[in-house]
Parts: structure tokens; sequence; C-alpha cells
């Protein structure tokens, strides 16, 4: 948001603190005795223009100390690259901070941009002080006490940095000589850091223009936060950390494949998502209070690449699911004792009055304290934690398969012994962009994405009662979408459900299905309400969009300024530091990053913060917040500049400088990107249904057909993976998904067949080759269907293809009339539904053939025999000879 446009929005009191706050900066230097080292760090960009800062000599910070106690020290890592032809002659390294806390989110953001107004803290040139020399007085017990306390140590730059090559360079600041003046509370807090680098640069010998030398100047921004025990309340921060691999298959598939789950499960290994697998579980271990939001696709592909029994009891994930609505209702309706902060302020005043802030739930009951410490009895209550009611896990691996995937049979023991006693949040398959579905009016597979839940809930446990959208991208229409999917808790951004307040507010809150605030007291009773034609309310879990962003750049290891993260979060803590609120942070929807454990650390150990499961977020009181904006608005206009609604006790511009409460320019474009990320991936993700539908029907060729379907739904869900669509892979990966449904779509077919075949009157048997590419197996029957009357057809017997085998089948069939007959083979399933897979065949009916040979042969033999008889009786009798005759009859005279 501009600076001009935040101005309008400030109190007289606020531009009064602002100004006095100028005055003190003027007079900071005086007050602190370092006349010369109060100043605005100078603009690199004046002295050393270039269109591409990488190409110049530049300076990296690497690693600073993420805060710093009164006995502590400032630790500042970093290096100098020299990335041109020629060498590189680094005068000084100077080590600045701001001559001010950063008390709002908005200055962290704004020291990333620009440093300016700051105090040096050390430099390259300056002198280190001498160790302390043994006198052997007898004051050796007093020595080693100093000798323990941090001294400065500055960097000893090299003369010459040759191109292509860097050196490191470390500082050590003392706390005693960070240089804050006034009271713990007053000054604690975040404070920028930068290092400006000076030197000079030869000039590049392909360049002979640029005879001589040049100077150089770069800086680099980093944070760092003073703690020095202010006694401030700790802001409360339930982290949401998903366990899901983002990978795709170039030969598609609905599984990850066990070669790439074993290298994520390696946090030695080499490639794209190496160790990603190890990292999630590591920081989990770290942050107890995590909730983890698990994949059940992740949770598929290991079991399988393990080859685990994974059949759980029917109906075991109920009590950790179907009966987590109770415990998603209303809390804070016991006697909870209002805690004195000690400054006269209310505590509560971050939570509207009981008039003012909505409840979602319904008939709920507070829970047990006894219960809330261990999750709930018998996994009831919140509805994200029931370990005892979670389905049987897995049996152990087999030896071979623990011989070819060690790390994934370690990383499944460990990760299955954590999730027994943590909060798990179930994710639709391959964490599927669920808006993106709704709106490309992919319901289909949206149902599929939202039943492959039931995965997670009755092996681990996990809860279905809450959905996570991707941030940025739900419209009002997706409100209605998730109560009807029987969600009764929606994770949003504070882009969308801005706060009211110029502070941030807590994340619990709620909203109506139509986007609207609900109208105070609406869910107090959501079945009264429902019953009298009222609005359906839903809990919300507001993400602190700024945070959450912040928190990605580091755990993937592109932070523009190491640091930023915990700063981001003192100052949201500042707010209010008497006033804890409780925050939600989501963690990157992707493979783990590399930065995600140091990441961990630093959350788990900052001292202004707590961690705090999800029951315990969920039991706070409900907050009021805007309506839901959609992302067009966020996109234009910051979600802290929207107008104020009447009688919203905080929302008036006149009554506090609202720029605090906003997620900050860094969440607001994070949100509005996704938002146009999803739009663009539109496109890709509207041929999946069609692909789907064709598929189904393909699928009934199959024994197991309901497992095809799946799998097909499964396969093309992958691409619809936020993270997925977040990384601008859908394009790729639907190309690759879509080939192989259509693999297994057209795997099962009749092949083409000869183009001629003679066929008698009476019933014959066609032979037609039929073939089963897929890895499963058919059963089907075959069909000739003739277009014309002259060709009679019947239906084949039961065919049953194992996988990769070919047949011949005879189908039945009579010809009536001779004709030319294009004939269609086509594939039917068992009960006779025709399926799309065929091909053509050409029959020749000759039906009379028979009837006509037996005629003409019959015609020709009593053709010959007429003619022999007439010839016959055309000769006459045969005379015999007078000689013959007599000799005859002599014969017989004499005998």
């Amino acid at each position: 948001m501009p600076s001009a446009l935040r101005r309008r929005t400030r109190t007289p009191l606020v531009r009064w603190a602002a100004g006095a706050a100028a005055c003190a900066l003027a007079l900071t230097p005086l007050a602190w005795g370092t006349d010369a080292r109060a100043q605005q760090l100078p603009d690199a960009g004046a002295e050393a223009p270039t269109e591409d800062p990488t190409a110049s000599p530049r300076v990296v910070i690497d690693e600073v100390s993420p805060w710093m106690e009164r006995d502590g020290a400032l630790t500042v890592t970093g290096r100098i690259v020299n990335p041109t032809s020629a060498d590189f002659s680094p005068s000084r390294v100077d080590l600045v901070r701001s001559s001010n806390r950063l008390a709002m989110r908005d200055d962290v953001n704004d020291w990333v941009e620009q440093q300016t107004a700051t105090v040096l803290l050390a430099s390259s040139d300056d002198e280190p002080p001498e160790p302390p020399d043994d006198t052997g007085d007898g004051q050796d017990d007093e020595g080693d006490e100093d000798s323990d306390e941090p001294t400065l140590e500055v960097p000893d730059l090299p003369t010459t940095i040759e191109p292509g090559e860097q050196t490191e360079f470390t500082f050590t600041i003392p706390a005693d000589q960070f240089g804050t003046s006034g009271s713990a509370v007053s000054t604690w807090g975040a404070y920028g850091l930068g290092a400006a680098l000076r030197g000079t640069a030869a000039a590049e010998p392909e360049n002979p223009a640029g005879a001589g030398t040049s100077s150089v100047l770069a800086t680099a921004p980093a944070f760092t936060v003073w703690h020095p025990d202010p006694g401030i309340d700790r802001t409360e921060v339930t982290t949401v950390l998903p366990i899901t691999l983002d990978a795709t298959d170039t030969d598609g598939g609905p599984l990850i494949e066990p070669e790439l789950l074993e290298q994520a499960a390696d946090a030695d290994a080499t490639g794209d998502y190496a160790g990603a697998l190890r990292r999630a579980v590591t920081a989990a271990d770290t942050l107890p209070e995590s909730v983890l939001a698990v994949d059940p696709r992740l949770l598929a592909s290991v079991t399988a690449a393990l080859d685990l029994a994974a059949e759980a009891d029917e109906g075991a994930g109920d009590q950790g699911g179907s009966d987590g609505a109770d415990g998603l209702g209303e809390s804070g309706e016991g006697d909870e004792p209002q805690e004195d902060t000690g400054n006269g302020e209310d505590p509560s005043q971050d939570a509207p009055a009981d008039n003012d802030a909505p409840r979602p739930g319904a008939d709920v009951q507070t829970p047990d304290p006894a219960e809330d410490d261990s999750g709930g009895a018998g996994g009831e209550g919140d509805g994200t934690t029931a370990p005892d009611g979670a389905g049987d896990l897995p049996t152990a691996p087999s030896d071979e398969v623990q011989e070819s995937y060690p790390h994934l049979t370690q990383w499944y023991e460990d990760f299955t012994a954590l999730a027994h006693d943590r909060e798990i949040v179930a994710l639709p398959w391959a964490d599927a962009h669920l808006t993106s579905l709704w709106h490309s009016d992919m319901s289909a597979l949206t149902q599929m994405a939202m039943e492959e839940r039931e995965l997670v809930e009755s092996t681990l446990g996990g809860s279905t009662d809450v959905l996570w959208p991707a941030s940025g991208t739900v419209h009002a229409e997706d409100l209605d979408a998730i109560a009807e999917a029987g969600a009764e808790t929606v994770i949003l951004s504070d882009t969308q459900q801005p706060s009211l307040t110029w502070y941030t507010s807590s994340a619990n809150s709620a909203v109506s299905v139509d986007g609207a605030r609900p109208q105070p007291g609406a869910a107090e009773d959501p079945t009264d309400g429902a019953s009298a034609g009222e609005q359906t309310v839903l809990r919300t879990l507001v993400a602190d969009s700024g945070l959450s962003e912040a928190a990605a750049a580091h755990s993937t290891g592109d932070s523009a300024a190491p640091g930023q993260f915990l700063a981001l979060s003192a100052a949201v803590t500042a707010e209010r530091p008497f006033d804890s609120r409780s925050l939600l942070l989501t963690l990157p929807r992707t493979a783990a990053g590399t930065g995600l454990a140091d990441l961990a650390d630093e959350l788990a150990g900052a001292p202004w913060v707590n961690g705090a499961a999800l029951d315990q977020l969920m039991d706070t009181e409900p907050v009021a917040r805007g309506p839901l904006v959609e992302m067009p608005e966020v996109a234009g206009t910051h979600a802290s500049d929207a107008e104020p609604e009447a009688g919203v006790p905080g929302a008036g511009g006149t009554d506090a400088d609202r720029s605090g409460g906003g997620p900050g320019e860094l969440g607001a474009e994070a949100d509005a990107h996704a938002g146009k990320q999803a739009a663009d991936a539109s496109t890709y993700l509207a041929s999946l249904q069609e692909q789907y539908t064709a598929g189904t029907e393909a699928s009934h060729a199959f024994a197991d057909a309901e497992a095809a379907r799946r799998d097909m739904a499964r396969t093309l869900l992958v691409c619809t993976g936020t993270g997925v669509i977040e990384a601008d892979r859908a394009d790729t990966c639907t190309e690759h998904a879509t080939g192989w449904v259509d693999r297994i779509a057209e795997g099962v077919r009749p092949e083409p067949g000869s183009s001629v075949l003679l066929v008698t009157g009476e019933q014959a048997m066609i032979p037609v080759r039929i073939e089963n590419s897929t890895d499963r197996t058919a059963r089907v029957r075959l069909h000739v269907e003739s277009p014309t009357p002259q060709l009679s057809t019947e239906v084949s017997d039961i065919v049953t293809l194992g996988p990769e085998e070919s047949r011949s089948v005879d189908v039945p069939v009579r010809g009536l009339a001779n004709a030319d007959v294009n004939s269609t083979v086509r594939l039917l399933t068992v009960d006779g539904d025709v399926l799309p897979q065929n091909t053509e065949l050409l029959i020749r009916v000759r039906a009379d053939w028979e009837n006509t040979a037996t005629i003409a042969i019959g015609s020709a033999l009593a053709l010959v025999l007429v003619g022999g008889l007439f010839r016959t009786f055309r000769r006459g009798r045969r005379k015999i000879p007078k000689n013959q005759l007599d000799a005859a009859v002599a014969r017989a005279e004499d005998g």
C-alpha cells in the first residue's frame, strides 16, 4: 500500500507520535555520542548503477543471530561475492542497524527495500579491543569471568577478490555495544540490520571502453530482535505444517515413485526433493504443538512403497472425525478468569463483546479441562486428535523392503510415532486446490478428492471437519460448498477476512456462508437459526498471510533478508505487548524446503512467542472480522484500506491507525499472486473433468472397476494440487496425467481383423482378437454390431484377460442376406453395457452359397445321367456276330 495512502488513516495521536519519533531520531546521535555514526545508508544504485545487481560485486548476509539478550551478542555472517571477470578490491564493510525499533509490520517490510536512518555498529576498519593480559596477580577467577563475555569482532578483508570468487566475513557485536537506550519495554523488538560494502572494481578485460576503475557500493538487509527480558505477554502461534510432497511423474500415475520417496526421506541425498520428508518430520518434532496437515496421496504412496497392509478397521476413524464436530463449537462460556496484565489494559480488548462476536458451532459443550491437556478423551473433543480411535496402523515392512528403502522405513516409523500424539488435519488427495476445482465445475473430481481424506482419518485419526483452501482464492459461493461438504471450520487468509482493528487480531473468528459478517449472536445456536431460515455460520481460522509468506521465504531459503520472519512476529507482539493474541501460521504446501528446520528452531525458541495447539486456538474467544473479500478486491486495494463498518468498535479510521492490523504488502501480494495462479490454471484443469468422465466409462472393462476409476481420479487430481498450481506446473502435469489415463482407458480393446469374412447361412463364429495392455485384470464381452438387417449377431461369452494378455474370442453371427456389412466390434461390460472401446470390421455376407452349390452339383449329375441314358437308347440293343453265336450253340450241344 502506498505510504501516502497509509497516512490518511492515521489519527492525530498517531501523527503526534510519529513526529516525536522523528525528533528523537534526529537527536539520537547526540544522545548516544555517535554523531559520525548516525547516518542514512547511501543509495547503492546512485554510485554503481546497474540493471542486474548480481552482475557486479555484492554483499550477502547469510546468517544473523535471531535475537539478542542482555548478556548475549549479535553475530552476523555474510559473503562478498565478485561475479565479474575483473578483480575487486573491497575497502570496507560497515554493519549498521536501524536507529529505532521497527514496531510495525510495514516498518519491517520497508526496511527490506531501503535501509534508512541507521546507526553504525561496527566496520571492518575498526580495531577490536586487545584481549586482557594475564598479570598473574591473583585475579584469575575474575579474569576468567571477563573472558567469557562476548567482545567486538570485525572481519579482516582481503586486499583483492579474484573474478568468480567470494570471501566470508563475520561481525560479533556485544549486547552492551548494540546501542539501545531506554527501558526494556520501550526498546525491545525488531531492529533492521544492514551490511554496506565499499570497494573498487577494475575494468573488465572484455570491455575495452571501461578503462580504469570504478567504485562500488552494495548493501544487504537483515533483522534481529533485541529482547532484554521485557516481561511482555507472549503471542500464541498455532502452526499448520503440511506433510505432503508435490512431486509429479513424467509417466503420470496416482502415486509417488518409491525411489523418489526414499530420496525424500534421506537427509543426505541429492535431488529436487532430497530430504524433504525428513525435514518435515524434524520440524514437527521441534514444534510439538504444530498441527500436521497430512496429504493422503503421500500416505498411500509410502504404504504402497513399503508394501504395508494398510487395512484399517471399518469405521475406526469415526471417533476421530465424525464426533469432532462436538469440539468445534463454542468456547469461553465457562467462568474463565480475566488476567491482570499489570499495565491497565484489558487483555480481552482484542475480542469483541458477546453481542458482537459470533461463535460458530452446534450443540457444543466447553471441553473439560482435564481432557484439554490430553487432547480429549478417546479422540473426542476438538476432532483433530484421536489416536485412541484411529484405525490400526499398517504392519511393519518386510526385511527385503527395509533393505531396499531403509530411510523411508525409518521415516515412516518416526512419522507414525509422532502423529499418534498430534493433531491431524486430513487434506484432500494430493492437497487438491479445492477452489480451482469448484470454480472449474469439476464436481466429480472434487468429491473424489474429499472422499480420499478418509484414508488419513482411518489410519491416523485425522479430522475431516477442517478445510484449508488455498490462500487468497476463496469466493463467497465457495463458503456454501464448504458447508455442504460437512466442514464446520475453514482456514482463510487475513487478506480475505481482514482485521477490524489497527492491530493484528486473533485468528479465531466466523463468517456467514454468503461471505458477510455474521450478525451479532447469529451463531449462538445454529440449529435453531437453520430451522428459522437464518444464516449458516462457519468458524474461520484466519492465517496471518504476512507471517506465512515470510515463513515460506525462510523455509525455502529465498528470504530477501535473514530474520524477517521473527522480526515480523516481534512487530506483531509489540503492537500490544501486554495483550496476548492467538495467531495462525501456515507453512508452504510444497515439499519441505532446506530452511524449514532452522525456521522451526527459531520459532520454538523465540522468547516472545508461545506455541499453541489447534484446540487451544479454537478455545479462544472468537473475534469480529470483516466480511469476505474476494481476490479482485484484494488485488486492487489493501485489506487495511477497506471502509470500516458502522457500529464496529475499533473499525473507524478516526479511532486508530489501521495499517498495522492488515497483512501488509508482503501477504497481500502473495495472496493476489496465488489467486492469479489459480485463475490461470483453470484453462488446464477444465479438460480434466472431461478426461475423468471418459475414463469412468472405460473403467467398467476391468474386474475392479472402482479401483480403476479411483486411480484415474487420483492421477488427474495430482495436477490440481495446491503446490503444483502455485509452482506453475499444472500444464505439464495435465499433459502427463491425461496420457496415463488414456493408456488405462484404451488398454482393453478389440484389435482390427481381416476385412473379408465369408459367412454361411447357418450360425458361424467370427474370431476377434482382444488385447489388455494394462496391469489390471479385465472381464468383458464382445459384440459385432451390424447397421443393416442382413447380418444377425449375438454377444460372446465373458472373457477374462489378465494383465498384458491378448486372446482370440469367437463372436457368434448369422448371415441372412447377401451384403457387404461395415460392422463395429464393440466391447461390453459383463452386464452388457456398451464400452467406448471398439473397432471396425468389414463382413461380406453370402447367405445362399451352400444351397446354390448343392443345386448346381445335383443338376450337373442329373444331366450326366440323362445324357448317358439317351446315348444308350439311341444305339439300341447290341447284336452278336453269327460265328460267335454258332460257336456258342455248338459248345452248348457238346456239353
